[in-house]
């Protein structure tokens, strides 16, 4: 976890990407009204009206 806290920092921080890379990133498709799937990333609304970002592993047909 500390791995992945210290990746999705860097990333959602700007230290990884382009700011336009991320922004890409980022672009999203709605995939039920709380949730929006970008380019490997997960946008989830969150009930205090904030947004995480990230991704649980889960992909249709396969699972990490």
């Amino acid at each position: 976890m500390e791995d992945l806290t210290t990746f999705y920092s860097a990333l959602l921080g700007g230290n990884v990407l382009s700011p336009a890379g991320l922004a890409e990133m980022k672009s999203t498709i709605t995939v039920d009204p709380a949730v929006g799937y970008g380019l490997g990333l997960i946008k989830q609304s969150l009930p205090c009206g904030g947004v995480d970002w990230g991704h649980n592993g889960m992909v249709p047909g396969y699972y990490t």
